[in-house]
């Protein structure tokens, strides 16, 4: 009988000590914020490297003239690199 008190007693305090960190949100543990500035930089790239897509074609169509797809191609490549700089230094690939 003393034995399974004592095992209830050492279990208990295991989960007291285990499962705080396992069922706190993410914002709580710091992790949040820095996975929430990786998405956006990865959104900023994909948005940026899709317009640069879209610009070339509506080019190569027709459909925008050189001197409004000269400047636009060097925004939107300023911008991709901006995000592609900063994930760099945030060491993602």
């Amino acid at each position: 009988m003393t034995w399974i008190v004592v095992a209830l007693l050492i279990s208990s305090v295991c989960a007291l000590y285990v499962l705080p960190p396992l069922l706190s949100t993410p914002s709580e543990s710091g992790i949040g914020p820095v996975c929430n500035k990786l998405t956006e930089l990865v959104d900023a790239k994909e948005r940026s490297l899709r317009a640069i897509k879209d610009l070339e074609l509506d080019f190569a169509m027709g459909k925008i003239a050189a001197d409004e797809y000269e400047p636009t191609r060097s925004e939107l490549v300023a911008e991709a690199s901006h995000a592609l700089q900063e994930l760099k230094r945030h060491g993602a690939k």
